[in-house]
């Protein structure tokens, strides 16, 4: 992701700290449910308001543990309101955030995963980094589990998985 000011939010009531970033130069807004719509952001709380023409970015770090999926989506739920994006975004959110709690090295004692969200002008990109570890796509379709990636390349525009070489791994999501 692109460099930007980072802006701490209170910490919520499970201790964790919620971040927004977003371009300095912020020349106008539109709500997230229409980007076209300059009216309906100056009703819109903060929160539920963009800049039109700049990035806004969200992070979150969450403890691996299942209940903690529920509260990723809250957190992405929160940042898109009422959007068309929303239903989809929160499926592939709970997808991935779920692989990283039952699938990686995040699942280890004390361990977490970071969920990332950047709005750009009609895209939705989501990142859900964790502490990486050993992974293999499940192809068989058939089982009860494995399915989750399939979901997300059914819902999403474009996704992948990466490493930054330090053991963290990163799979994303973009929606329009």
């Amino acid at each position: 992701m692109t460099a930007h000011a980072l802006v701490s939010h209170p910490k919520h009531a499970d201790g964790q700290a919620n971040q927004v970033s977003e371009s300095p130069a912020v020349t106008g807004t539109a709500s997230i449910t229409d980007p076209d719509s300059h009216a309906a952001a100056s009703q819109a709380a903060p929160d539920r308001a963009v800049a039109a023409t700049s990035l806004r970015t969200w992070s979150r770090s969450f403890r691996a543990t299942a209940d903690q999926v529920r509260e990723a989506r809250h957190f992405l739920a929160g940042i898109l309101g009422d959007s068309p994006l929303t239903a989809d975004a929160l499926a592939c959110l709970s997808e991935l955030a779920t692989n990283s709690v039952l699938h990686s090295n995040s699942r280890r004692p004390g361990g977490h995963f970071t969920v990332h969200a950047c709005l750009y002008p009609q895209v939705l990109r989501v990142e859900v980094q964790d502490e990486g570890g050993p992974w293999e796509p499940q192809p068989d379709r058939d089982d009860r589990n494995g399915r989750g990636l399939v979901i997300v390349d059914a819902l999403s525009r474009d996704w992948s998985v990466s490493s930054d070489g330090t053991g963290a791994r990163i799979v994303w999501f973009e929606i329009s």
